[in-house]
């Protein structure tokens, strides 16, 4: 007779460890998602964050080259086709490359 009472014991102790063992389990493969997703989300921002730090040192270098006059003329003379009053815009076209093989027969 005492032999019931021992086997529902211990079949309760193994299902109260096993139920702790799945609710932990959930609870870690629950924290690992969540890890996971903010991970992937901290390297998209520090990629975001490096693209704008390239991007700021572009920048600043337009800056200090468009504040001197030897860097904006140039600039304005391309982006705004504009020009001084003693100045003027000589297109040049580039020059027919040579067939394949002239060059060997006009020496």
């Amino acid at each position: 007779m005492r032999l019931i009472p021992r086997l529902a014991a211990r079949l309760g102790v193994l299902v109260a460890a096993v139920s702790l063992g799945l609710v932990v389990a959930v609870q870690y493969e629950s924290l690992a998602v969540h890890y996971f997703t903010l991970k992937h989300e901290v390297d998209d921002s520090r990629a975001k964050v490096d693209a704008l730090e390239i991007k700021l040192r572009q920048q600043k270098s337009d800056v200090r080259r468009l504040s001197d006059p030897r860097g904006a003329v140039p600039e304005i003379h391309d982006k705004l086709k504009e020009f001084g009053p003693d100045e003027e815009m000589i297109y040049v076209r580039g020059l027919p490359s040579p067939a394949p093989g002239a060059w060997e027969n006009s020496r």
